[in-house]
């Protein structure tokens, strides 16, 4: 168990801490990493995150889902670095197939395969990081839906 916030000391030098809705945070099982999709299924039945996070079918992944991961990590790069520069990305198009050598194994995907098949999917980022991201809002720029979409799923990631 976790307990994340400050702590009060008291004369005697006791620590406390208080956890409520609006402040700090309780950490029941830090091992266990829930992503935003499966807290979505949590208004229904509140342990099927957690269930589900804790057993896995041990299928193998699909290329489409280790394509999406990767092309996930390299935007989530790109706005942490705010970096938007095609030799940028495909550096990090380099490093995240590394890091994400072995479910490409388990996919049965070669890495010139993924790489070719990455750079074709992530060939609008840097157009995307021109257009939509800066210091100041842009103006002349209206989200099409699936920018929107792809937005509003990177901020629950708390990418943004």
């Amino acid at each position: 168990m976790n307990i994340i916030g400050p702590f009060d000391i008291s004369a005697s030098g006791e620590k406390s801490i208080t956890v409520t809705n609006l402040e700090n945070m309780l950490i029941h099982h830090p091992d266990t990493l829930l992503t935003p999709s499966l807290l979505a299924s949590a208004p229904n039945c509140q342990r099927r995150p957690l269930v589900t996070a804790l057993v896995r079918a041990p299928s193998p992944p699909t290329p489409a889902l280790v394509y999406g991961t990767i092309l996930h990590d390299v935007v989530q790069k790109c706005l942490q670095e705010r970096r938007w520069d095609a030799p940028w990305i495909e550096a990090h198009v380099d490093t995240a197939l590394s890091m994400a050598f072995g479910e490409l194994v388990r996919a049965g995907v070669t890495l010139s395969v993924a790489k070719d098949e990455i750079l074709r999917r992530a060939a609008g980022v840097e157009t995307f990081g021109e257009r939509y991201i800066g210091d100041e809002p842009k103006v002349s720029t209206s989200l099409p839906y699936e920018l929107r979409l792809l937005i509003t799923l990177l901020a629950r990631s708390c990418i943004i």
